[in-house]
């Protein structure tokens, strides 16, 4: 301060200029920053926005398509074929089940990139296409993911968490997916499990910000990419905001 006052007068007011032009600009430059800032944000958070939306809006529509696929198959040859199986329980016509129940699921999911197989569990067996080799081990109706229809009967349908497929051999990872029908008193089951990789490759294809795009379901268990990183995340979020 007494510095400042050996400064002559004229020098003393340059100096006051200078001291007010630097902190008005230091202001401006801080609220403009602010200004950008909260911009930027406010159009990072818009492009996320629209980038979930379109690919929300893409796998529902690929999941509308298989549902409408399973509904149209069960009402149009596993109703009858099971039915009358139930009925007669006979060896002819659980060999005719057989053929009929494979043919349908070739012809109906036959060329579909998201779909790794599709099986009908019932409490007169398992049925499928053949073209992937069975494990014998798993028994859907004594499994945990029949128990969570049992737990819950209102329930018709349930997806599961990305796991190596239960019902068939091998390593690939899918998504289950498994609708439940009721004939006669009885349940019926259609498990179809969607190829993990088919997703995340569509994905990479369409997302530069792939390596940040992370699926859970409504449990906060893997689909895609869903880690325990990405699981801290969704920690806090209520289920209302997810």
């Amino acid at each position: 301060m007494s510095l400042f006052k050996n400064f002559r007068f004229r020098t003393r007011i340059i100096l006051v200029c200078i001291v007010i032009l630097l902190l008005n600009s230091i202001a401006c430059g801080s609220i403009y920053y602010n200004y950008v800032f909260k911009d930027t944000l406010k159009n990072y958070y818009s492009s996320s926005e629209d980038m979930v939306s379109q690919m929300r809006m893409h796998l529902t529509n690929e999941m509308r398509s298989i549902t409408e696929q399973v509904h149209a198959m069960y009402s149009t040859v596993l109703y009858s074929l099971i039915s009358d199986y139930a009925q007669k329980q006979d060896s002819s016509t659980y060999v005719k089940m057989l053929g009929e129940i494979s043919d349908i699921i070739s012809e109906s999911y036959q060329g579909d990139r998201y779909i790794h197989s599709a099986s009908i569990e019932t409490e007169f067996g398992s049925f499928s296409n053949f073209t992937r080799i069975k494990n014998h081990d798993f028994k859907f109706m004594d499994s945990s993911m029949k128990k969570y229809f049992d737990e819950n009967p209102q329930e018709t349908i349930c997806w599961y968490p990305a796991m190596v497929s239960p019902i068939f051999q091998g390593n690939e990872v899918v998504i289950p997916v498994v609708y439940k029908f009721r004939l006669d008193r009885r349940d019926i089951f259609v498990m179809v499990s969607l190829k993990q990789s088919e997703i995340d490759s569509y994905l990479k294809e369409v997302y530069d910000s792939y390596n940040q795009i992370f699926i859970a379901d409504k449990d906060n268990r893997n689909i895609i990419n869903c880690e325990e990183k990405e699981q801290n995340i969704l920690n806090y979020f209520s289920s209302e905001e997810i």
